[in-house]
């Protein structure tokens, strides 16, 4: 079923309206593809934080659109989490929030073998995933899927723009019990627009000076 609600469960509000994916039964898994693998820059980000990590990482590129997965590693009982993106940078115009969304059939998707509830954000930039009482939790050592965001350039966009998790309350992971997990976020990665801008012709006095009037 589809609804636009606040994604609720196990008493703990995620904090994002979205539409809600509630599947009935498992989603049938499937491979991810090889832009859906989780780098081992992922792993490996923060060499001497040992906690909870998510990233943001590369996913693709299509039609002048930028796609990044969302991944979360070394958790332990995640029963709820929520992510929230932001851009910054870049010398003129904006990185724009064109889709965002969770495909639980994914076989590295954190909830994978469970029925999880998600729920999406564009206007938010935010993605959100829960798991029912009865379920517990789900633990992910190596990274997990979480979701996917994919971003349009404006016209006018031009430079270096980074992709980062906000933090302050915005994103979160929650355990069974519905305590916050503490994390880190992962190194932002870049995206660099770079325009062509055409030679306007111009006539120089000399040659203005030259032709017979």
């Amino acid at each position: 079923m589809n609804n636009t609600i606040t994604l609720m469960t196990m008493g703990m509000s995620l904090g994002i309206t979205g539409t809600l994916m509630a599947q009935s039964a498992k989603p049938a898994e499937r491979e991810a593809t090889p832009s859906e693998k989780a780098p081992a820059a992922v792993e490996a980000a923060g060499e001497k934080y040992t906690g909870p990590l998510v990233s943001i990482v590369p996913a693709g590129e299509s039609d002048d659109g930028y796609t990044f997965d969302v991944y979360v590693s070394r958790v332990v009982d995640l029963r709820g989490y929520q992510v929230a993106v932001e851009v910054t940078g870049g010398d003129s115009g904006q990185l724009k929030v064109e889709d965002v969304r969770i495909d639980p059939a994914r076989k590295d998707y954190v909830f994978r073998s469970l029925v999880p509830f998600t729920a999406t954000d564009v206007t938010g930039a935010r993605l959100a995933g829960a798991l029912l009482r009865s379920d517990g939790g789900s633990d992910a050592e190596t990274p997990a899927y979480l979701g996917s965001f994919t971003f349009r350039p404006s016209d006018d966009a031009q430079g270096l723009f980074e992709v980062r998790v906000r933090l302050e309350k915005q994103s979160l992971l929650r355990d069974s019990d519905g305590e916050a997990i503490e994390f880190r976020a992962g190194p932002a990665p870049e995206v660099t627009i770079a325009r062509t801008i055409e030679p306007v012709a111009k006539t120089s006095r000399d040659e203005s000076a030259a032709k017979p009037r």
